[in-house]
């Protein structure tokens, strides 16, 4: 089971390994859609009913029973466990790839239109493709595509989706340049310096130029408006937020302070062999060896923490509420 946020005090949710979504209300387990209102099964006095994992293999035999995709709510359909996780109203989490390392994407709703943010690597279309498919149905392609920045975990499948579906990609002005695919030195950060450079530098120009011509996606990538409006979802804003990239942005939705923030602010501890290795789940600025500036990063994190985020949905490591403290905290001490 995965936890989701149900938007109500004193309800826990999950998500079932079967696609359904179970609240734990009082003394009353609710089966149903990702807005469950359908089934209830009565809890014995002993059950702890704050702990959906607890009551799992009791709850199992009874989802089985619920076929995703047989219920409705909103328009919204079933979602996959596993693959996706409801994070709040109408934004859901994709994880790509396993480890601390593991990519997310985000499927957010907006009346009748969804939009795609970041794209995880190239190969990863397929698999956006079957969650997205699995929430808002096979036949609705999104209203655009939208980056937190470009790097080639968080844009890698950005061409292949949008020329497939015929949508735009949008990422910051200041981030189009390198939409090209080819290493640009004023955009480069440690690794590209100590080892992507080094490495492309050996090979033959007819395999570099390949290269980069299959990390090109400027034939479908525009700017975002300067306003800071966001194409395809009106009741969100664009928050810059440069430093792990020159355009990095977050993307704000102020009436319930969501924010998706690429990797500008992480869960899970990219920054450390042990924070690598073990998976270590905390706070944790962009990691330093795969950004363009740490000061400007450090910058963006209190910028970040002045919106009062009450959920922050990371590049990488779990969606998850913040204290503001904590944010402030990691903007001063990096």
């Amino acid at each position: 089971m995965s936890p989701i946020d149900s938007g109500r005090e004193g309800v826990d949710s999950m998500l079932t390994d079967n696609g359904r979504a179970v609240e734990v209300i009082g003394r009353h387990v609710c089966i149903g859609p990702s807005r469950p209102t359908c089934v209830r099964t009565q809890l014995g006095r002993g059950d702890n009913t704050r702990s959906l994992e607890a009551i799992h293999e009791g709850l199992a035999h009874a989802v089985k029973r619920f076929r995703p995709g047989s219920e409705r709510t909103s328009g919204r359909g079933a979602v996959t466990a596993g693959k996706v996780t409801h994070v709040a109203e109408d934004v859901f989490a994709v994880r790509l790839g396993r480890g601390p390392l593991a990519s997310n994407v985000y499927l957010v709703g907006s009346g009748e239109d969804w939009v795609l943010v970041d794209t995880g690597w190239a190969g990863n279309h397929m698999a956006i493709r079957e969650a997205a498919a699995s929430v808002f149905g096979p036949t609705k392609p999104p209203a655009a595509i939208l980056l937190t920045h470009i790097h080639p975990d968080h844009s890698g499948s950005a061409g292949e989706l949008a020329r497939d579906w015929q949508v735009p990609v949008f990422a910051h002005a200041d981030e189009v340049p390198m939409a090209a695919g080819k290493y640009l030195p004023e955009y480069s950060m440690p690794l590209d310096r100590w080892i992507v450079d080094p490495i492309l530098r050996l090979l033959p120009a007819g395999t570099r130029a390949r290269i980069e011509a299959g990390n090109d996606i400027t034939d479908v990538v525009q700017a975002l408006p300067a306003n800071g409006e966001v194409p395809g979802l009106p009741d969100w804003h664009v928050v810059p937020a440069p430093g792990h990239t020159p355009g990095h942005v977050a993307y704000l939705r102020r009436r319930d302070r969501v924010v998706i923030c690429g990797d500008a602010v992480l869960t899970v501890d990219v920054n450390s062999v042990i924070g690598v290795l073990a998976g270590r789940e905390r706070l944790c600025g962009p990691p330093w060896y795969t950004t363009w500036d740490r000061q400007t990063a450090r910058e963006s994190i209190a910028a970040l923490a002045a919106l009062h985020p009450r959920i922050l949905a990371p590049g990488h490591g779990p969606a998850r509420g913040v204290e503001n403290a904590a944010l402030q905290a990691l903007a001063r001490d990096g």
